[in-house]
């Protein structure tokens, strides 16, 4: 059951004539091309800057005045950031993320022998 769930919504149903249509396209939510264009995969941006947010509060329960502060506050940084990428300051981003891309997008590139040992790459990865 929880296969033929992937397999009728993700990669559509094996036929005499090929696969049939899946409900979701392949190109939405296969992330290969993404990966070998360097292209971001995940909205961790958003989920950081509302992890950044959720620290600026400082409780998870503030009052109107000070949620409204904090958000001017937030508006001010943000518009400082803006500045100085408009006046061409380069963000770099963490080497961590950067070793992570480059095990992630050599996999893609040179695939292994045997699926499972691709599977294992890109699972060590995760």
């Amino acid at each position: 059951p929880l296969l033929d769930y992937f397999e009728d919504t993700y990669v559509g149903r094996n036929r005499t004539q090929g696969r049939a249509k899946p409900m979701f396209e392949i190109e939405l939510w296969n992330m290969h091309q993404r990966t070998t264009d360097r292209l971001m995969r995940t909205s961790n941006s958003a989920e950081a800057w509302h992890r950044r947010l959720s620290s600026i509060m400082q409780c998870q329960h503030s009052t109107l005045w000070s949620f409204i502060n904090n958000l001017e506050n937030e508006e001010r940084y943000i518009h400082c950031q803006l500045i100085k990428l408009n006046c061409g300051e380069k963000v770099e981003p963490n080497k961590k993320y950067l070793n992570y891309i480059a095990r992630l997008r050599h996999l893609i590139m040179h695939p292994l022998p045997s699926i499972l040992q691709q599977l294992e790459g890109v699972a060590h990865n995760l």
